[in-house]
């Protein structure tokens, strides 16, 4: 995601990681699909909002990572402008 030059946050990319049975496989699965899309966009929208409205920042990229706990709530895990995208993106912060 990026906070666009008016501080509203813009999510790029949405990408899934079950987390699996066997620790071997654990970096192996990544997807993304339109449900998971429509499912986890408003909330974590919702969270980069309030994040936004103590922090006020304004044009900056930001790789996240969340975990799932329960059914709904997320917890954030990393909140990094360095690690941007990962499609060449990284330079753009």
């Amino acid at each position: 995601m990026f906070y666009s030059e008016t501080g509203d946050p813009v999510i790029v990319t949405l990408t899934y990681h079950p987390m699996p049975v066997k620790e071997q496989y654990r970096h192996v699965l990544y997807y993304r699909s339109h449900c998971i899309f429509e499912q986890m966009c408003p909330q974590i929208e919702s969270f980069f909002i309030r994040l936004n409205s103590l922090l006020n920042i304004r044009a900056l990229p930001i790789h996240a990572e969340f975990r799932l706990v329960g059914d709904k709530e997320l917890l954030p895990i990393e909140l990094n402008p360095l690690r941007y995208g990962g499609l060449g993106f990284s330079d753009l912060s």
